[in-house]
């Protein structure tokens, strides 16, 4: 019988442990997600910048501008008359009393960047278009996290970043090569950490986490419980919608 678990014991969270994978692990995660994702004519349209443990400190800032929480972004602080400076003070400590309001998963040991670049690899020399670089990138993705959870490390998504000019003028930004902006080339379509989750983080209403924790259970605000021991999944968000919402069925 097939083994179904594997796409059941992925779940997205915030946090990692400093824990980390070999570059070794993390290399043979990439080919064997490469190898593996389904994409029409091979076309991989992108290039994969992957920031290792050296990064923490340039991951730390993008974690600041990836607040979940609208008033704590530099955006609305400049656009309510505050200053720059007075938000750098402000989300230091947000981070520290409030951490679950963070996408830190951008903190995560490995972070993988998807960066667009159509002609990285196109072995039909064909011009497809736009949209097929995001469904390539989507499948790659989710590829990825598939096979790290094969090989026992968590992987989580990541693209909440507040795009003011403070994030573009961060080091890890430029180094990935591409931009958060959907009108402008190359895109930058996406972040996957790798590495091993916290889960004494991001649990409990004191750090405001997504979810709640009882035991070796948590629970998502939004619905649905996962066993963090045995990557038993119970129920799923109930933003999901039933069948019947996108199926439609044609008769003869």
């Amino acid at each position: 019988m097939i083994d179904t678990n594997l796409l059941d014991r992925r779940i997205n969270h915030r946090h990692f442990l400093k824990k980390k994978p070999s570059k070794k692990t993390i290399e043979s995660i990439l080919q064997e997600a490469i190898n593996i994702a389904p994409v029409k004519g091979e076309y991989f349209p992108y290039k994969l910048s992957v920031f290792g443990p050296e990064w923490s400190e340039e991951k730390r800032l993008m974690a600041y501008d990836a607040v979940a929480n609208k008033e704590m972004k530099l955006r609305y602080y400049l656009d309510h008359g505050k200053s720059e400076q007075q938000w750098e003070e402000d989300i230091k400590e947000y981070y520290n009393t409030h951490t679950g309001e963070f996408n830190a998963q951008i903190e995560a040991p490995y972070v993988i960047a998807v960066v667009e670049d159509k002609d990285r690899w196109n072995p039909c020399k064909a011009d497809y278009p736009k949209y097929m670089t995001d469904q390539a990138s989507g499948i790659l993705m989710y590829a990825i996290t598939l096979v790290a959870n094969r090989h026992e490390l968590d992987a989580a998504y990541c693209l909440c970043m507040d795009t003011n000019r403070k994030t573009h003028m961060n080091r890890m930004v430029k180094e990935a090569g591409g931009v958060i902006n959907v009108r402008m080339y190359p895109q930058l379509l996406g972040y996957v950490g790798i590495g091993y989750y916290d889960w004494s983080t991001g649990t409990s209403e004191k750090d405001s986490g997504q979810f709640r924790r009882d035991g070796d259970v948590v629970e998502h605000k939004n619905g649905g419980k996962y066993n963090i021991k045995t990557g038993i999944r119970e129920g799923y968000k109930n933003r999901k919608p039933d069948l019947d919402v996108l199926v439609e069925w044609k008769p003869i």
